[in-house]
């Protein structure tokens, strides 16, 4: 729940307010304790206790004790905006790498979470994500585009998804191209705290056999082709299946695997799941690849 109080002609010395609620507590006597909830302090909530010479709350207890205050906002002024990206790990961060691999997919959206600070608005606002020339190596229309920048109407925060193309680029399959992005200012927002953030990617195909594939399972001889097919049914099938064995697998080994070996690897722990539900199917559709032995008994 958000409390917004407005303030009109203001005067006073100070520039700040802060939100304190009655509590039943008791310290003895007639002491009585208000909670306060702030955004200065470490600890969020605090509890704050009269001067036990006259019981009064005065403006030297609250600010020698830093119970924290928030900020008048000016309703005059113009509204910001910042990125604000988190990884797997919900840690915020302003980098983002992706390789298409295993990938059957020509487009690759990263969404990006826009905050707003600042009062929400009964129409659109335009947020003007615009490419950094130092640092940017990629081209617009050709390795990316840009959809989605926008606060919508009444809303605190947005999304902007950058689109990362495929099959336009043939130079991605032998090195990285690099996009850096910021948030400029413009008739409607401007930027404040973290408005750059970098987005990597490639399509490097990966031809070497991984560890994990090994050559006596019920898989297809190894070809990148054969593995884009492979976990094109892994994850179209594999969650349909069983949605908690198929979570289980990309939390031990990752997204397409990457962090999977030979020991204790996915055809190793899981071969009944992958030939009943993944590899069964592959091969009754697709009896043209060469296999290395029959996922059928």
């Amino acid at each position: 729940d958000v409390v917004v109080i407005e303030v009109g002609n203001w005067t006073g010395d100070y520039d700040s307010i802060s939100l304190a609620y009655f509590t039943n507590n008791y310290n003895g006597g007639t002491v009585r304790s208000l909670d306060t909830l702030n955004n200065k302090a470490e600890n969020k909530m605090q509890t704050v206790v009269p001067n036990p010479a006259d019981y009064t709350w005065n403006f030297r207890d609250w600010n020698d004790n830093d119970y924290g205050f928030y900020k008048l906002y000016d309703t005059t002024q113009k509204d910001s905006v910042f990125f604000e990206y988190r990884n797997a790990k919900d840690e915020l961060v302003d980098e983002v790498s992706y390789n298409f691999g295993y990938d059957i997919a020509t487009v690759y959206t990263v969404d990006i979470p826009v905050t707003l600070m600042g009062v929400p608005k009964d129409h659109d606002r335009t947020i003007n994500v615009v490419p950094v020339a130092e640092g940017t190596t990629m081209t617009e229309g050709v390795n990316y585009t840009i959809t989605g920048n926008t606060i919508p109407a009444n809303a605190v925060s947005g999304t902007v998804h950058v689109n990362l193309l495929r099959d336009k680029d043939p130079g991605i399959r032998q090195e990285e191209k690099t996009l850096v992005l910021t948030i400029a200012e413009n008739d409607d927002l401007k930027s404040v705290g973290e408005n750059s953030m970098t987005i990597t990617y490639s399509d490097f195909r990966v031809e070497v056999r991984p560890d994990w594939w090994t050559t006596y399972s019920c898989l297809p001889v190894y070809s990148f082709e054969n593995a884009q097919l492979f976990f094109h049914y892994f994850y179209d099938k594999a969650p349909k299946a069983d949605i908690s064995v198929f979570n289980e697998m990309i939390k031990k080994y990752g997204e397409y695997f990457v962090n999977a070996r030979f020991i204790q690897g996915p055809m190793a722990m899981y071969e009944p799941f992958l030939r009943n539900y993944v590899l069964i199917p592959m091969y009754n559709e697709h009896p043209e690849i060469s296999w290395q032995k029959s996922p059928h008994f």
